[in-house]
């Protein structure tokens, strides 16, 4: 199958999470021709109840105009949370971008919220 620019979908998952340790990853916005998303699923595969998704209709930019999502991060901008259970995240972005198939841009490794 041929990846095209501005056309393909690409999608990456993390690893699993501990769900009561808060994450972040701050990443360039990737400007997919359409959209991307997070989902929180649990380790059995299943989407996790409550505040689960986000993409970029509604996540807010940081001054720089790079994006910060959090996970179990309560009060932080862009959060979305497992319920404290142990978890993983798909990103799912559609129309992908060149920086995006070339996983230049593949925020699937957060590091602890400081």
């Amino acid at each position: 199958m041929v990846t095209e620019v501005n056309v393909s979908n690409t999608y990456n998952s993390s690893e699993n999470l501990d769900g009561n340790a808060p994450m972040s990853v701050t990443f360039p916005d990737p400007g997919n021709k359409f959209f991307t998303s997070f989902t929180i699923y649990d380790t059995a595969g299943y989407l996790v109840e409550g505040n689960s998704h986000i993409n970029s209709y509604t996540w807010k930019p940081n001054a720089d105009v790079s994006i910060t999502v959090h996970f179990n991060a309560k009060g932080k901008i862009n959060n979305i949370s497992s319920g404290g259970k142990e978890y993983n995240y798909i990103v799912r972005n559609y129309g992908a971008t060149q920086d995006v198939i070339d996983k230049k841009i593949n925020p699937v490794k957060p590091e602890p919220v400081k």
